[in-house]
């Protein structure tokens, strides 16, 4: 009769894949905030890329 598996290590690689996916989706999300704080900036700021431009 073959043992039963261990409660802890049931879903170890569904956790793990869960993870990674969590951490690269933070990662994406992050980035797509930069880039539109960056946006947000050239449209309601235009003239501080004048200005720094000079320095």
């Amino acid at each position: 009769m073959p043992a039963a598996p261990h409660p802890h290590d049931s879903g170890k690689d569904a956790h793990q894949a869960t993870g990674f996916a969590a951490i690269a989706l933070l990662g994406v999300m992050s980035m797509a905030l930069f880039y539109a704080l960056v946006l947000a900036e050239r449209l309601l700021l235009p003239w501080v890329r004048e200005t720094s431009a000079a320095r």
